[in-house]
């Protein structure tokens, strides 16, 4: 039986979700049947496939869209829990399977051209209706609402699993984890 989870996030299973689709990847479901789950180490975007490392060495505050050192003494202190983190996603993370949608409010202009390229479908569902399809696999599911903080060294691997870049806050992200 599936098991679902839900880290202390009040979200109806009832939120109406969308996954904005190029076409023929669509169509390759129709005829398959078959619902494609990629890896996290499978996106197309390199900020979204590994965490930023880098960039996650010299904590930050944010500032809007923008971020600024502040403190390069944190610098050393860090530097064992960043290579522990990355360490960690590295043998955890690209492993699970993901599925993002998005909160459905209507049309999204954004959506279509980020996701749907030049001919797409965008696939509406329920956060319930999705989960349902897998209600008899043997499958944990993690879902989650993406919160759009950035990353830093107050992660542990699960929050920066649910965490982008501020700059992505229109999609408002729900994502499947599967493991």
């Amino acid at each position: 039986m599936t098991q679902l989870i839900f880290p202390n996030i009040t979200i109806s299973t009832e939120t109406i979700i969308a996954q904005y689709i190029p076409h023929d990847y669509f169509l390759e479901f129709l005829t398959s049947g078959k619902y494609y789950i990629s890896r996290k180490h499978e996106f197309s975007d390199i900020r979204e496939k590994n965490l930023p490392f880098a960039s996650m060495i010299v904590p930050t505050e944010a500032q809007g869209d923008n971020y600024r050192p502040i403190d390069w003494v944190l610098v050393q202190k860090n530097e064992l829990k960043r290579q522990e983190l990355a360490e960690q996603y590295t043998q955890n993370a690209n492993n699970l399977g993901v599925s993002c949608w998005t909160k459905y409010d209507g049309e999204d202009i954004f959506m279509w051209k980020e996701y749907a390229k030049k001919y797409g479908v965008c696939v509406l569902s329920t956060i319930e209706k999705f989960l349902s399809e897998f209600s008899s696999t043997e499958i944990k599911i993690h879902c989650v609402p993406i919160k759009y903080k950035g990353y830093n060294f107050s992660c542990d691997l699960i929050e920066c699993l649910q965490r982008k870049e501020n700059c992505y806050r229109n999609e408002r992200e729900i994502r499947f984890y599967f493991y």
